[in-house]
């Protein structure tokens, strides 16, 4: 992340009344309606999101070091900065109204009428964008969640074990991951949360980095974690960029309206172009018109991407191999039993300080992954 003349604008706290504010621009870059077609629906929805986390995980950092004295902290505290992740298959029981993710000391209580009015980000200074189209009044642009009580979370952990033993292929994983446990959230939690411009909440991150999780999870289940990106085939990744079926005719794929060409998704596709198509203001642009944080050029391809096992000799690209801290995710019967690998090198490391780790920890009373769910 680098700082160039305006776009670092008021960078603590990140949201601000201006829409070239940092946190914002995540916002706005999530829904472009360029990026919200091919981020979803085809084979590079979890590595784009993944890079998405990526970046964003970086601005906290970069706030941090630029500010780290009046937050209290030292820049060593600032370069271990990570967004951790809701492991929302958990609270499938005793249900989401209960999870201790909703506090009125951080992310608010669980509310069902829209207005956020406890916790940090009831702030009014936390001001959403794009919420024109949402109901209430476009003048207030606080942040609001309509969650819903009766419509619970069905995929527990159990079940989310036996899709990923079963799914060998990767298109098969992210079409069961984006249309079961991951709409499935955006859905609970609602009103922003249900548009493109869901990372208004800050749910949105932890959301997103639990289904890298469960990603990560997938590549140590199947092995894949060992295979050198070079050798990947179409066993591993087949590309799809499916649009919708019409009449049972199989579909067409999605076309980039400034190229008048499907997307490119493939393992070698480099897709993050399309990052820089949203500069809302000339104090975002450089003398080449890109974004200062979504350049428009040397964005990493889905084969970039793949996680690999193989730390130190391979630590990503750009040092995107992440790891995610322990996780008693292993130990549930399908994982032990059809997993083809049981070595664990992406998930469930010894030490949590220095990898992602849970958002919260469970009422001791309730174990999640002893239930038939």
């Amino acid at each position: 992340m680098k700082k160039t003349c305006g776009f670092w604008r008021s960078p603590a706290p990140l949201k601000t009344d201006k829409c070239t504010s940092l946190y914002n621009m995540f916002v706005e870059v999530h829904n472009n309606n360029r990026n919200t077609v091919l981020w979803h629906g085809t084979t590079v929805f979890l590595f784009i999101h993944k890079y998405f986390l990526y970046v964003f995980e970086s601005a906290l950092k970069y706030v941090c070091v630029n500010n780290y004295q009046s937050l209290g902290m030292t820049l060593e505290q600032c370069c271990m900065i990570t967004v951790p992740y809701y492991p929302s298959e958990t609270d499938v029981l005793p249900g989401i109204a209960k999870s201790p993710l909703w506090n009125k000391q951080v992310f608010g209580s669980y509310v069902c009428n829209g207005q956020v009015t406890d916790g940090i980000f009831s702030d009014p200074a936390w001001i959403c964008t794009s919420n024109t189209s949402l109901p209430g009044k476009p003048s207030d642009p606080t942040l609001k969640r309509l969650c819903q009580p009766t419509n619970n979370l069905k995929d527990g952990p159990t079940v989310i074990a036996y899709h990923m033993t079963n799914w060998t292929e990767c298109w098969n994983w992210t079409t069961y991951l984006e249309n079961g446990p991951h709409q499935a959230v955006h859905t609970m939690v609602a009103y922003y949360m249900t548009t493109m411009a869901s990372p208004n909440d800050p749910i949105f991150f932890m959301h997103h980095c639990n289904l890298d999780r469960l990603l990560h999870f997938w590549f140590d289940c199947q092995g894949y974690d060992t295979i050198p990106s070079s050798q990947l085939t179409l066993n591993q990744y087949n590309a799809q960029n499916p649009d919708t079926y019409l009449n049972g005719i199989p579909p067409c794929p999605k076309i980039d309206w400034r190229t008048n060409q499907p997307y490119d998704v493939s393992l070698d596709g480099c897709v993050m172009h399309m990052f820089w198509d949203y500069c809302p203001s000339p104090t975002m642009k450089t003398s080449n018109i890109e974004c200062i944080a979504f350049p428009d050029t040397n964005w990493p391809t889905p084969r970039e991407m793949w996680p690999s096992g193989q730390l130190p000799n391979d630590p990503g690209w750009d040092g995107l191999n992440v790891r995610y801290g322990p996780d008693d995710f292993c130990n549930l019967q399908p994982i032990q039993e059809l997993c083809p690998d049981q070595t664990w090198l992406l998930v469930n490391q010894p030490i949590p300080s220095q990898k992602r780790g849970k958002t919260v920890d469970k009422p001791k009373d309730i174990d999640p992954y002893s239930q038939k769910n």
